[in-house]
């Protein structure tokens, strides 16, 4: 996924969450799909 690296480039889980959200808005619109991509990148910068 294109927002993979915003996992590594947030230095904080707010930043993390406001930086995908950024990326992921021009293309998803809904929601839902929001939630899932910060799940996804929350998930992935606490490994």
């Amino acid at each position: 996924m294109r927002v993979s690296p915003c996992a590594w480039f947030g230095r904080s889980l707010d930043e993390v969450k406001g930086l995908s959200r950024k990326v992921t808005g021009v293309t998803h619109n809904h929601l839902e799909g929001l939630k899932e991509v910060e799940v996804t990148v929350v998930a992935t910068s606490l490994i």
